[in-house]
């Protein structure tokens, strides 16, 4: 009977133990209560308030996205308060308190900088948008969040929500260049959703539903519209299964012109030109714009620039800008990846880039065949990409001059394509395998300042965004002498060197204004636009010119 008293005794020794271990853990555990000075600025003093942070410092720390503070930062150490100097490199992100007892709950800092302020003076907080909530507080990247408060009016072509941008990168490069900041001088501190009619699944003057965009980071939401900017709400961004980093920012200044030349030689009835608009995208920023002519008739119109000449003059017109362009190299960590879209939850921005449309011919017999063998059951995207990316290598072979009749489905019946066509073969293959995918136009820019049109293709994977896959430049091409680029080709699955300038992502459905007697659909083949022009009693020609690089630095 003596044994089992012992073991008996043991176990309820351990079990005190434990019960003892764990309250003293649970008690003893720092927690932050409140911060002062949580908008940060370099040089600035933050005040934590809360327990358990222990009588003196010893082998305590303040860390500010998982680095600690240095041993000079700190003015004042107590149990329930921490004073400490705030670097001059901070950044917005999660802030903790760590002692040998374990971390503390995370809170929210903000740089000051990259807070934008809201509206001064009495009136203006009457007036202006207030955020009363935000739920979730911690949403992915893509994840649906609702805003409620009042004052957002109802235009969210005029309106938007603006969420503090992630600073991407933070180590080296396997070139040895440091990872660029994604808030780089120049850039603005936040990033809005890019498409509002999709982006925003509610919006009217007291409730916004909003998907997290790119390129979003804990820090703050701002919603702002033409009375003013409301005050910042916090938010936090959750890490998702996969990262993507950008390096090595480049800055070109380019022009984009069309020339217009009369056929008579006294003025004459009106010309509309649909120019594109730059899109802002994860790697692509556009800084800003100059040299304008003519001021624009409308700023965004179905993703175009809109350009209306009344009374055509004789001779030549030249219609155009000069764009400040801010291009990264984009790179990917998906190792491991194991994200997935649930049955049935496919968020309705991402339905467009299902679908078989006017480029992408997704719904074709061969492709949904040949996606259906490559797929079977894998319900893993990246997986599928992978997938798609290894048949596409073996089976399509590049063809440097295409017939410019060729056509995406001849391409694959023929196992052989020019650029355009093995992006959109590329897409529809993604497509049909359930893998969100939209196509790309836009220039490769050679060392020699030379621009190239080209096409490449992005796909979409749960909680990290828009992956990046250039087909052709992935299977060591290099069209006409393109001589810049990443050392690797493979790379071009999952990353992206910053000599890609992007024009247009997907189909821009664009509707004529005037309904007059002529339109022109197929004027720039590095614009996924479906009208150009139109004209009602003029008669002229025009050419668009190739996206021009005027400098890069």
């Amino acid at each position: 009977m003596k044994k089992p008293a012992r073991v008996s005794a043991f176990i309820a020794l351990l079990a005190a133990l434990a019960a003892a271990f764990a309250i003293y853990w649970l008690f003893g555990r720092p927690r932050i209560d409140a911060l002062e000075g949580a908008a940060l600025s370099g040089g600035r003093t933050l005040t934590i308030r809360g327990e358990n942070f222990g009588e003196r410092q010893g082998r305590g720390r303040v860390l500010l996205d998982g680095q600690p503070l240095t041993k000079l930062s700190y003015l004042f150490w107590s149990s329930k308060e921490i004073r400490a100097i705030v670097p001059g490199s901070v950044d917005s992100g999660l802030l903790r308190v760590a002692t040998p007892f374990g971390l503390s709950n995370p809170e929210i800092v903000i740089a000051a900088d990259r807070v934008p302020q809201a509206p001064s003076g009495e009136a203006g907080a009457q007036s202006g948008p207030v955020i009363a909530s935000v739920d979730p507080q911690e949403a992915e990247i893509g994840g649906l969040v609702e805003i409620r408060g009042i004052n957002f009016g109802s235009d969210i072509h005029t309106s938007a929500v603006r969420f503090s941008r992630n600073a991407a990168g933070g180590g080296d490069s396997a070139a040895g260049s440091a990872a660029a900041p994604a808030s780089a001088a120049g850039d603005s501190g936040t990033v809005a959703p890019s498409d509002p009619t999709l982006m925003y699944e509610r919006w009217d003057d007291k409730t916004i539903l909003a998907r997290v965009p790119e390129g979003a980071g804990s820090g703050a939401i701002v919603v702002s519209t033409p009375q003013g900017d409301s005050a910042p709400f916090a938010f936090r961004v959750k890490a998702g299964a996969g990262s993507k980093y950008l390096f090595d920012p480049v800055t070109y200044s380019v022009r984009l012109s069309v020339k217009l030349r009369s056929r008579s030689e006294k003025p004459q009835g009106t010309v509309v030109v649909y120019a594109p608009n730059l899109p802002e995208t994860f790697s692509q920023r556009v800084l800003s714009a100059r040299d304008e002519s003519p001021a624009p008739f409308m700023d965004d119109y179905g993703r175009a620039r809109v350009y209306k000449l009344q009374d055509l003059p004789a001779g030549e017109t030249e219609v155009g800008r000069t764009l400040l362009v801010k291009v990264y190299r984009q790179e990917s960590n998906l190792d491991g990846y194991r994200g997935s879209f649930a049955a049935g939850e496919l968020p309705g921005f991402l339905k467009p880039t299902l679908d078989e449309d006017a480029l992408v011919p997704a719904g074709a017999a061969e492709v949904r065949e040949i996606a259906a063998k490559l797929a079977g059951r894998e319900q893993n995207p990246q997986r599928k990409a992978v997938l798609v990316a290894g048949w596409l290598a073996k089976n399509l072979a590049w063809r440097a001059m295409p017939s410019a009749k060729e056509t995406p489905l001849a391409a694959l019946k023929a196992r052989s394509a020019g650029t355009r066509s093995t992006a959109l073969i590329a897409c529809a293959l993604l497509r049909a395998s359930k893998v969100p995918a939209r196509p790309v136009a836009g220039f490769l820019v050679r060392r020699d300042g030379v621009s190239l049109s080209h096409y490449w293709v992005e796909y979409y994977l749960p909680s990290v965004g828009w992956i990046p896959w250039d087909p052709v430049l992935a299977g060591g091409n290099k069209p006409l002498g393109f001589d810049a680029g990443l050392e690797d080709a493979s790379h071009y699955f999952g990353a992206l060197d910053n000599r890609h300038i992007a024009v247009s992502e997907g189909l821009a459905e664009i509707s004529p204004l005037l309904g007059g007697d002529a339109s022109q659909t197929a004027k720039a083949s590095w614009s996924f636009q479906t009208l150009f022009e139109e004209s009602l009693g003029a008669d002229y020609a025009s050419v668009w010119q190739e996206l021009k690089i005027l400098e890069s630095y």
